[in-house]
C-alpha cells in the first residue's frame, strides 16, 4: 500500500496570480511529487468592482496544473570506480542530469562509457571497467636479479636478489608497484664481498698477501723447510666473508728407524726418514718375506703399509725306512722327520713379490753344491796322486836289490819313449 503525505507550496500563474494550495500528495519514500493546484477564490465580503467583474471567471475557470518530477540518487558504482569532479559531493541528481566516473586509485580504464544518466529515477547501466595500472619495468640492478613473479600491476612486490659472491648495500630488497605506474624505492646496489684477511700459519706462510680479499681470491699457503703441509694447499675467499677450506697446520715429519733383522736393504731413503721418502726390503739367504717390500713414510709420522717380516724357509724331508716284512705281509710306512728344529708354527703366505728370496736361496744352495764337488775332486786327486808315488818307490826299491840280469829281464818288452 502506497502512504502519502501532505506538504504545503505555492503555485503561481503566468499572468501572476497566486493561488492558495488546495493539497499535495506523494508517495512517501519516493520524488515522485504530484502536486495539484486549484484557484482559491476571494472573499466576496472584500471584493471591488474590478473582482467581482472576474468572479464569473474565477468560478467557471478551474486551472488545475499537475507537474511530475523524478530525481535520482546518489548512483552505485563498480569496483575500483568513484564519481568525478563535483558529482562526489552529491546525494540527489535531477533527472536527466549526467554523472561522470572514473577509475579508483591504482586502476585505469579498461573498457565502457564514463558517463551514466538519470532518466525518471532511474541510472542508465554502469558499462565501465577498470584494471589495475602495471609498472614499468624496474631499472636493472649490476650483479644482481629482479624477481616479477609476483607480478607487476598495482600493489604487486618485486623482489631483488644479488649473484652469488656479492651483497645488498642496503635492506630495501622490494619494491612495490604504485599508482602512478612507479616501482617505490630506489633501486639498491650488490658489491662484492670482501674477506677477513687469511689466518696466518705457524711455521709457514702464504701468498699473495693483499689489503683486501674479494670474493673469489685464492691464497696458496707453503711451509718453512723442514716442515710439511697437512691440509689444503689453497684456500679462497667464499660467499660468507671467510676463506674455506680450513687452513692447514705444518708437521714435522719424522719416521722411526727400521728393524733389519733378517731383511736386505734394496733401495730407497736413508735415515732419518721424511715424509714421502721409501724403503724396499728382501729378505736373507733362506728366509721368506711376510709383508710387502716396500714402505713409505706418511704425514702422521708411520711407515705404511706396516714394514715386513722375514721367517726361516721350513724344507720338509721324507726319509723311507724298510722293516722286514712281519708274519702279515705288510711293510711300515714311511716316516717323514723335519730338517729344521724350530717350532713347526704356521707362518703367513709370504707376500707374492717374495721370488727374488727364492732366486737367492737357491744359488746359494747350487753353490755349496759346487764347492762340495770340487772338494771331492781334489780329495780324489790327491789319493790317487799319493798311492802312484808310493807305487813308484816300491819299484825303484825292487829293483835295486836285483841284479843286473833280473833287471834286464823285467826291462824285457817295455817300451820306452825316446827324447828328440
Amino acid at each position: 500500500m502506497v502512504r502519502y503525505g501532505w506538504h504545503a507550496f505555492s503555485c503561481q500563474t503566468t499572468s501572476g496570480h497566486k493561488f492558495t494550495i488546495l493539497k499535495s500528495a506523494f508517495p512517501t519514500g519516493t520524488t515522485d511529487d504530484l502536486r495539484v493546484c486549484v484557484i482559491a477564490l476571494p472573499d466576496p465580503t472584500t471584493m471591488d468592482a474590478s473582482s467581482s467583474f472576474l468572479l464569473p471567471f474565477y468560478l467557471g475557470l478551474a486551472v488545475v496544473a499537475q507537474v511530475t518530477a523524478q530525481d535520482c540518487s546518489r548512483p552505485t558504482v563498480g569496483e575500483h570506480m568513484t564519481l568525478k569532479g563535483g558529482d562526489i559531493l552529491k546525494d540527489t541528481f535531477p533527472d536527466g542530469s549526467q554523472a561522470t566516473l572514473a577509475c579508483g586509485t591504482g586502476h585505469e580504464w579498461a573498457k565502457g562509457d564514463l558517463v551514466i544518466t538519470c532518466t525518471a529515477g532511474v541510472w542508465s547501466p554502469v558499462t565501465l571497467e577498470c584494471e589495475r595500472r602495471f609498472c614499468e619495468p624496474a631499472q636493472a640492478v649490476t650483479n644482481g636479479y629482479l624477481d616479477y613473479s609476483g607480478g607487476s600491476q598495482y600493489g604487486d612486490i618485486l623482489r631483488i636478489s644479488c649473484k652469488k659472491g656479492y651483497i645488498m648495500s642496503s635492506q630495501n630488497s622490494e619494491r612495490t608497484c604504485l599508482s602512478d605506474g612507479k616501482w617505490s624505492g630506489h633501486p639498491p646496489s650488490c658489491e662484492v664481498v670482501i674477506c677477513q684477511p687469511p689466518q696466518e700459519l705457524p711455521k709457514g706462510s702464504f701468498s699473495p698477501v693483499e689489503e683486501n680479499y674479494k670474493y673469489g681470491d685464492v691464497v696458496q699457503y707453503t711451509c718453512d723447510k723442514s716442515y710439511v703441509l697437512n691440509g689444503s694447499e689453497r684456500v679462497s675467499c667464499s660467499d660468507d666473508r671467510s676463506f674455506k677450506p680450513g687452513p692447514p697446520v705444518c708437521v714435522e715429519v719424522q719416521c722411526p728407524d727400521l728393524d733389519f733383522r733378517n731383511l736386505e736393504f734394496i733401495s730407497g731413503a736413508q735415515p732419518p726418514y721424511e715424509h714421502n721418502e721409501f724403503v724396499k726390503f728382501g729378505c736373507k739367504s733362506g728366509y721368506e718375506m711376510v709383508g710387502h717390500h716396500t714402505v713409505t713414510c706418511q704425514i702422521d709420522s708411520r711407515w705404511s703399509p706396516e714394514p715386513p717380516i722375514c721367517r726361516r724357509i721350513q724344507i720338509p724331508t721324507t726319509t723311507t725306512t724298510v722293516d722286514k716284512k712281519t708274519t702279515t705281509g705288510i711293510e711300515s710306512p714311511p716316516t717323514t722327520t723335519p730338517v729344521d728344529k724350530e717350532p713347526t708354527t704356521a707362518s703367513p703366505k709370504p707376500d707374492d713379490k717374495s721370488g727374488g728370496n727364492h732366486l737367492g736361496m737357491y744359488l746359494g744352495v747350487s753353490l755349496a753344491v759346487i764347492l762340495g764337488l770340487a772338494a771331492i775332486i781334489l780329495v780324489g786327486c790327491y789319493y790317487c796322486g799319493g798311492l802312484a808315488f808310493l807305487r813308484r818307490k816300491r819299484k825303484n826299491g825292487y829293483r835295486k836289490g836285483r841284479s843286473k840280469d833280473e833287471a834286464a829281464k823285467d826291462g824285457e818288452g817295455v817300451v820306452l819313449s825316446v827324447r828328440r
